[in-house]
């Protein structure tokens, strides 16, 4: 209610056509939403979008520039495929894929965080991003083959030995922002399922033609 009659005094604009949005609560308009395309599930990692284009612009300007308003526009494309793509009603617990501290210091927070925080409290799941760690400095895999971002990212995720009990036994949605080759979500997984976990079922916002 409270969010209606903010928009009736204050429309959001889209960031996409720079129009007025027609959805309460959300910038990107209903003509823009319908104009993303989606993606098939692949190596069993499921994403919402295809990283081009528009979804580009929108995830960099969330990313690297902090315009944080997007988040639930962006999630509503994660939970869609979610919803597709998993039996949701199994998943005990959603995880998110950690950022390097230094990373997380210089841009004030971790995005991938920030997206699998407001997916669970729409899919009503409990969140813990501490379920995860990183060890290390390894390389921005952007810079890498995909033999070199198999190589960098091996062995850099850990599970605290106080968070082992949170996970045994218990079958998790592994959320992350992009993914492109899948070595960061398929080392963090293979992490999870190490320390006990039943399943890990692989999400990302958006995937690169590569």
């Amino acid at each position: 209610m409270l969010e209606s009659i903010l928009d009736l005094f204050f429309p959001r604009e889209c960031p996409v056509c720079g129009n007025p949005s027609d959805r309460p609560g959300r910038h990107v308009c209903s003509d823009c939403l319908n104009r993303f395309s989606t993606v098939p599930p692949d190596a069993g990692i499921a994403a919402a979008l295809w990283f081009d284009g528009t979804a580009r612009r929108l995830i960099h300007e969330f990313k690297f520039r902090s315009q944080l308003h997007l988040c639930e526009d962006l999630v509503d494309f994660l939970e869609g495929a979610a919803l597709v793509h998993y039996d949701v009603a199994k998943v005990d617990l959603v995880v998110p894929i950690p950022s390097v501290w230094f990373r997380r210091w210089l841009r004030g927070y971790n995005q991938s965080a920030l997206l699998a925080k407001s997916l669970a409290r729409r899919l009503k799941l409990p969140f813990d991003q501490s379920i995860l760690r990183r060890k290390g400095l390894p390389r921005r895999q952007a810079s890498l083959d995909s033999a070199g971002r198999a190589k960098n990212i091996r062995g850099t995720f850990r599970v605290p030995a106080r968070k082992s009990a949170a996970v045994k036994g218990k079958t998790i949605l592994l959320v992350d922002d992009i993914r492109t080759t899948g070595a960061t979500l398929l080392e963090a997984r293979k992490t999870l399922l190490a320390a006990g976990a039943k399943s890990v079922l692989a999400l990302a916002l958006a995937k690169t033609g590569e």
